[in-house]
């Protein structure tokens, strides 16, 4: 099999594969599902860096497009059936009874049903007359409609939550209280993230809700965890920083300049997506995070200067960078415990490595000694002492 089969439906752009495929007019026109109706081709990113991947994800969408076109053809036929027939709809309320009915619309209409796989049949003819609420299609027109409003950060927020909520159900109406709390007391320990995070969650699918038409009282007042269940982080060993700044290298990805300024700065991933670089006086200046009071000014290590020329040119920001630099940490098999901020923990464990006073480092990476800022005790060393130290950190040449 050549190349170009191999890869039919899939394109590259700006290192991840996408998928695009022309839909057919029939399933165009008559499609129940959102993301199919009314479209000419359906174009996605399948968020993978890896070619094998993205070929069965391809191949997934390929098989909902193919059901998708099978099921419009069903219903559109159902449609179809004489009235007194099709008043008979409650009976596949009972299951064998419904084998009875799909058999008679087999032999009415031609229908090729399949009576070892009745559950399916049911779903379809459930959407098609309004017995239930499938939330796929209801979660791709909302996220369609949040990008087309230009809120792509709730788009992305709420995406995550969805995808969550349909691996445990497919159907709104399955939903009631007790199980959502249930949900997501379960979500939060497995997740592992803090009851902000799936206060958005419940945002979303409450936002869902009522755009769907239902009433959104299964969501509210569920009460969250405080406590975060989180795992260590670790940091990367001199040998995994060289792997990976390699790997980056080899293919040519953007993420190598982030990455390898993050190792040499200690910086955080937001730090380093809004660095000010002054080629001149050779420094860089990191505005305040999280709890630092005030930006700082570090000196540049010479290793990160090709790195800090190409970012400033062509920076991304920090939601693409993470997730790309995600995708690619699983791809090369590190564990949940390494993430982007690892890197700040290389450094300064590579600082204390080092013998590095206290006091250095705390100004290099902008931490706070007890209760007191850095700068308080460092406010008077100068850039040639900073440098001296930061050039210490050496990890093996790449090249």
């Amino acid at each position: 099999m050549g190349h170009k089969t191999k890869n039919r439906n899939l394109f590259k752009r700006t290192g991840r594969w996408w998928y695009e495929r022309r839909i057919p007019k029939d399933v165009s026109k008559n499609s129940l599902n959102p993301k199919f109706k009314d479209k000419e081709t359906i174009r996605c990113s399948l968020k993978t860096v890896d070619v094998h991947e993205a070929r069965k994800r391809r191949d997934q969408l390929n098989r909902e497009l193919e059901l998708d076109q099978e099921n419009t053809h069903k219903t559109l036929k159902f449609k179809d059936l004489p009235d007194p027939l099709l008043m008979r709809h409650e009976i596949l309320e009972d299951e064998n009874k419904g084998e009875n009915f799909l058999e008679y619309a087999e032999q009415q209409l031609g229908l090729n049903t399949d009576h070892d796989a009745p559950d399916e049949h049911v779903e379809w003819y459930k959407v098609s007359t309004g017995k239930i609420e499938l939330l796929q299609p209801h979660i791709n027109a909302y996220l369609e409609l949040l990008l087309k409003e230009d809120k792509k950060a709730t788009a992305a927020d709420y995406r995550r939550g969805y995808n969550l909520l349909t691996e445990f159900y497919s159907d709104a109406n399955e939903i009631n209280k007790k199980n959502a709390s249930h949900l997501m007391r379960k979500l939060q320990v497995r997740e592992n993230v803090t009851s902000v995070t799936a206060t958005k969650w419940i945002s979303g699918y409450i936002s869902l809700w009522k755009y769907i038409g239902l009433d959104p009282y299964c969501w509210k007042e569920i009460r969250l965890d405080k406590t975060k269940y989180s795992e260590k982080r670790e940091p990367f060993s001199a040998n995994e920083v060289i792997e990976i700044a390699s790997y980056f290298e080899s293919k040519r990805d953007w993420l190598l300049h982030p990455f390898w300024i993050a190792c040499h700065t200690g910086a955080r991933l937001n730090a380093v997506c809004k660095l000010e670089y002054n080629p001149d006086d050779k420094t860089i200046f990191f505005p305040p995070m999280k709890k630092e009071i005030s930006g700082r000014t570090i000196p540049v290590h010479s290793k990160i200067v090709e790195s800090l020329e190409e970012w400033t040119i062509d920076r991304k920001t920090s939601r693409t960078t993470g997730r790309r630099f995600t995708d690619v940490k699983k791809q090369l098999g590190f564990p949940t415990t390494k993430t982007f901020h690892s890197t700040r923990h290389t450094f300064t464990t590579a600082l204390a490595n080092l013998e590095c006073p206290s006091t250095i480092s705390a100004k290099l990476v902008g931490h706070t000694l007890g209760n007191v800022h850095a700068d308080v005790y460092t406010g008077d060393l100068s850039m040639d002492v900073l440098r001296k130290w930061i050039e210490k950190v050496n990890y093996l040449r790449i090249k």
